[in-house]
């Protein structure tokens, strides 16, 4: 399992800057730098007075399973770091996973 911390505020998933999902999947199949990844299982936060999702509880760690083939942390694709980030890629509040990157990815060579 991996330590994954989450810089993504607008996630319903995001709590205290750590993921409360049991299990994501980072995509990006062809990517070759991080921009080109995303967290699929990113989901917008509803703003109203009560969220579906709500902060729950943080995971330590969590299952990453990754898409990502070019990534060196990827095997049989299931993220290999001990530790990842999933941030924000090109604007400061993501409303689709689209938005979102892998910063810990690192090209294999």
């Amino acid at each position: 399992m991996t330590k994954l911390g989450c810089k993504v505020s607008t996630c319903a998933y995001n709590c205290r800057d750590l993921c409360s999902r049991n299990s994501i999947l980072v995509d990006g199949h062809r990517a070759s730098q991080s921009k080109q990844t995303h967290c699929s299982s990113f989901a917008p936060k509803d703003h109203s007075v009560s969220n579906s999702v709500g902060c729950g509880s943080p995971e330590a760690e969590t299952d990453v399973s990754c898409k990502a083939a070019n990534c060196a942390f990827n095997s049989d694709g299931i993220c290999s770091a001990r530790e990842i980030t999933v941030a924000v890629c090109g604007c400061s509040d993501p409303c689709c996973s689209a938005e979102t990157a892998c910063a810990s990815f690192r090209r294999s060579r």
